[in-house]
């Protein structure tokens, strides 16, 4: 039995021969280290070699994108005492992953102290969209389809502030900024430069031409009262190329009349909810014209539905101009004899006789039909005939008064009461 041990080793000599022996862990720490590391613990932390990737989650729910998680990312070599037991191998496959929903920050040294990373960013993404809205978006054609590149780009630049990316570099990188339609590559264009206009020539013009092409579109269309934050959001359309100036025209004339709109965005109907059709601006200058041209007779026999269409009509510059032309023609076939002119011109003089003679008549209610005939006479003298021949017949105090003091007159004494036969 003792011959068949010879040879075999001890414990003592299995255990120093493992100590000898065993190789290092592949997530042992490198030989150089990059000094203390006092940033934030990281959500995901991965090892390659000697190369470190910190990860920190940017929450793109806090921007208003439905995403998979995305991350800022800093990367390194060295040791990272403090989270060393953290840091996982990963493959280059999954690595690769991990990068195309990464954003790439730099070398982890530059993370100051304990400052919040994510709110620091989001705050500068958030700021930067008001005036750049692309930037979160998503590529959904070329190469670099379904990724952020111009969030992306927009990050790098965070840290090169003196380096600007230029027209060629964007383009070669975003096939969005390709499908831009002039005026956004224009925008896009100054907005590079800053977004101060006192110190951008650039961004201070198209402000200018945005801020005129607005005000005079509200005022011709718009009703009064339209909110500043919808006219904001009107204004940063047509500033970033969102909105052609005839398209930002559709939806101003959509806030006065949405009926008469030929295109309207969806986010301005949900920005200003239900609009009541009509405005009083309009509905009281289409009362004008159709009194002027027809007589208040035909604007009370018009539906609510009709005057609404007509009111609306107005809301087009011209509107006035070939609401009166169509009315012309209305009013031409309704007195073929007074062709040219309108119900004002020939009501004024007979509605003068008939107050001097009857005191007036209730023109468009019970002596309405007895007006018309009178207006179509051509003859001043039928026209105060019929005149006191009506007021007498209608008991007008005023015809049967001054008919009893011209009796009196004539006989040399009052008469108190004259009945009309």
């Amino acid at each position: 039995m003792e011959e068949d041990n010879l040879g075999a080793p001890t414990v003592e000599e299995l255990e120093q021969f493992i100590a000898e022996n065993q190789t290092a862990p592949t997530t042992s720490a490198p030989n150089e280290s990059p000094g203390d590391f006092d940033g934030p613990e990281p959500d995901l932390i991965y090892r390659v070699g000697d190369e470190f990737y910190l990860l920190y989650e940017l929450p793109l729910d806090r921007l208003g994108i439905d995403d998979e998680p995305h991350y800022v990312l800093y990367t390194g070599t060295g040791t990272i005492p403090q989270y060393e037991y953290k840091a996982e191998s990963i493959t280059a496959a999954a690595l690769d992953k991990i990068l195309a929903v990464s954003f790439d920050s730099g070398g982890y040294e530059e993370i100051e102290g304990d400052a919040d990373i994510i709110d620091s960013y989001l705050e500068k993404i958030k700021r930067a969209a008001k005036s750049r809205p692309w930037i979160l978006q998503k590529e959904t054609t070329g190469d670099n389809a379904g990724q952020y590149v111009l969030l992306s780009m927009f990050i790098e630049q965070l840290f090169e502030p003196g380096q600007v990316i230029s027209e060629a570099e964007y383009k070669a990188e975003s096939d969005y900024i390709n499908q831009f339609s002039q005026r956004q590559l224009n925008y896009w264009s100054a907005i590079t430069y800053g977004e101060d206009p006192v110190n951008n020539a650039a961004l201070r013009q198209l402000q200018q031409e945005s801020s005129v092409t607005l005000a005079s579109l509200l005022r011709t269309y718009a009703p009064e009262g339209v909110s500043e934050d919808v006219v904001d959001f009107l204004y940063q359309k047509h500033l970033t190329g969102d909105y052609s100036t005839a398209y930002l025209t559709e939806q101003v004339r959509y806030l006065a009349a949405p009926e008469f709109a030929a295109l309207v965005d969806p986010e301005i109907k949900s920005k200003v909810g239900e609009i009541t059709t009509g405005t009083k601006q309009f509905d009281q200058q289409a009362k004008s014209i159709v009194s002027k041209v027809m007589g208040k007779g035909y604007l009370d026999s018009l539906s609510s539905e009709e005057f609404s269409s007509i009111s609306q009509s107005l809301i087009d510059p011209n509107g006035a101009r070939i609401l009166e032309a169509q009315l012309q023609e209305v009013f031409d076939a309704t007195y073929p004899d007074k062709k040219g002119l309108n119900y004002s011109l020939i009501s004024a003089a007979p509605r003068k006789l008939a107050d001097r003679i009857t005191g007036g008549l209730d023109e468009f209610g019970e002596d309405e039909g007895f007006f018309q005939e009178l207006i179509n006479k051509t003859s001043v003298t039928e026209q105060q005939k019929d005149l006191r021949k009506y007021g007498l017949q209608q008991g007008k105090q005023k015809t049967i008064q001054d008919l009893q003091l011209a009796i009196g007159s004539s006989f040399g004494q009052p008469i108190r009461r004259l009945m009309a036969t």
